[in-house]
């Protein structure tokens, strides 16, 4: 039986503020600097942490239904993947006085996307980039990249049969969870 294609996407920005809705005082998607980073450049925490929820977001969604869930696409930068407009707007997206009440996200999506929220915020930011260095659509366009940050991550059928297998037991214990 065929699956019904989700031809009704859903905007990045919907998604982003409806993580930042499930921290209204900001503890977890903090405003800061991180102390200490090995690498090149040291992200603010919230920004970090932001935009890799929406990559596992993607990996998880395109698992589970077998098409991505935004068509916006990542750039590889040093720690994961970024999607720009986000990381661009993320001082104003972080400020809950700055935007409308998220819209367009049907109530199962947002069941969803909470259990994802609940399951990785008890990650470290380097568990969080760990796991998103995994992904092959970060390792192939960062190993790839002509000039810092530049390549865009892959999103096609390929990548889906591969985070099908990938992240069946991480998709299986996000979706198992009890919501209080």
């Amino acid at each position: 039986m065929e699956r019904k294609r989700n031809i009704n996407r859903v905007s990045v920005l919907e998604v982003a503020k409806f993580f930042l809705s499930l921290d209204p005082e900001r503890k977890y998607f903090v405003n800061q600097k991180m102390a200490e980073v090995e690498g090149e450049s040291a992200p603010i925490i919230g920004n970090l942490r932001l935009n890799k929820l929406l990559q596992i977001t993607q990996i998880l969604y395109a698992a589970k239904e077998r098409e991505y869930l935004f068509t916006e696409k990542f750039l590889a930068f040093e720690h994961g993947g970024i999607i720009y407009e986000v990381y661009r707007q993320f001082h104003f997206l972080f400020n809950p006085q700055n935007h409308a009440p998220v819209k367009d996200l049907s109530p199962s999506l947002k069941t969803f996307l909470t259990k994802i929220y609940n399951y990785f915020r008890t990650y470290t930011n380097k568990q969080l980039e760990y796991f998103v260095h995994e992904d092959p659509a970060w390792f192939n366009a960062w190993d790839k990249r002509s000039i810092r940050g530049t390549q865009t991550m892959p999103q096609n059928q390929e990548m889906i049969k591969y985070y099908q297998n990938f992240v069946s037991h991480i998709l299986e214990s996000v979706e198992n969870q009890e919501l209080d």
